[in-house]
């Protein structure tokens, strides 16, 4: 190369670097206006506001003191802890429509500005997502690529996977390098991220601690995480699902098994009256003891418990609604 040539692209460099470095105050200015308004890791995006968490599991979860307690603890204790030791893991255990579903929706809302809807918050239901047992393998990789590429954009995201009961063990296996206790797998901290785990595991076992209680003649409320915590993992471990035999119990990854004990008839009147609130109608009691009435109970003889929880209820209340306004014309 001559010395005009080369004197040519020593300049043609000093010009790139100039005009590079022009750019990044545009750059900068660009990405601070768009994080003003578009999602992004960070606040205001994302709030870590456990105090909107305390206020809505303490009025809006009914029967539910220990998962309460439980939850607020962990959640407050991880997200407030500049340099957590791994990713938090929490599995919400028990039967259908007792508010795991609806803890996990307040996790995220008081985690994140857009709640469920954020991009860093992943809802994962098995038999939607994962339905056909022959595809585990490609619902591994694909997984497996969602969660890297997630938290390697965010440290902070938060996995939820419902229906764990329904899902293949291997699918759950697969991310115990994510919830162990590394600095970064692959060159990435998951140490911020929360993977929550919703499933219908030891339902039985649960209510029949909740029920041996009352036929002690002892108050609900004396029931703590310590009558359970045996029992649950026993349970969880060795019943057909997820996480049969799974090493993410196996290596004790999981930092809390939260037990959701079945609701008796006081706790369903109490959804039924936040539906018809929600709905803007006033209804009297011997009106929201008649919809209650419609619910399936168990023991048959006690009948104390409802067999689904709140679930049904909002079909119901519209029933009510309808006949309510049929009524009125």
């Amino acid at each position: 190369m001559g010395e005009k040539a080369e004197i040519a692209c020593a300049l043609c460099i000093v010009l790139v670097g100039i005009g590079l470095c022009l750019w990044i105050p545009v750059y900068i200015s660009w990405a601070l206006l768009g994080c003003h308004y578009y999602e992004c890791c960070g606040k205001p995006w994302i709030t870590q506001d456990t105090h909107r968490l305390q206020e809505n599991l303490t009025s809006s979860v009914y029967g539910q003191h220990i998962a309460s307690e439980i939850i607020l603890k962990t959640i407050k204790g991880h997200v407030l802890n500049p340099n957590p030791q791994k990713a938090l893991a929490l599995l919400f255990l028990g039967t259908t429509g007792i508010g795991k579903t609806y803890v996990s929706k307040f996790i995220a809302e008081s985690l994140y500005i857009e709640g469920m809807n954020s991009q860093y918050v992943h809802k994962f239901i098995a038999t939607a997502h994962f339905p056909h047992k022959d595809k585990v393998d490609v619902y591994m990789d694909e997984l497996k690529k969602l969660i890297i590429s997630s938290v390697g954009k965010c440290e902070r995201n938060l996995f939820i996977f419902d229906e764990i009961h329904e899902m293949h063990p291997k699918l759950l296996a697969m991310m115990k390098p994510y919830l162990d206790h590394h600095n970064k797998v692959d060159g990435i901290d998951f140490r911020k991220s929360i993977f929550i785990f919703l499933g219908n595991n030891a339902a039985s076992s649960i209510a029949h601690i909740a029920y041996k209680r009352w036929l002690d003649g002892e108050a609900r409320e004396t029931l703590t995480l310590k009558d359970f915590d045996k029992s649950l993992k026993i349970a969880t471990f060795n019943e057909h699902g997820g996480l049969t035999e799974n090493p993410l119990i196996a290596h004790e990854l999981i930092d809390a098994y939260i037990p959701f004990l079945p609701l008796e008839r006081q706790h369903l009147l109490k959804c039924i009256n936040e539906h018809m609130r929600k709905s803007g109608v006033w209804v009297d009691k011997s009106t929201l003891v008649k919809i209650a009435d419609e619910f399936e109970y168990f023991p048959e003889d006690e009948e104390l418990y409802s067999l689904n929880g709140c679930r049904g209820v909002q079909q119901k209340v519209d029933l009510v609604l309808e006949h309510i306004r049929h009524t009125e014309l």
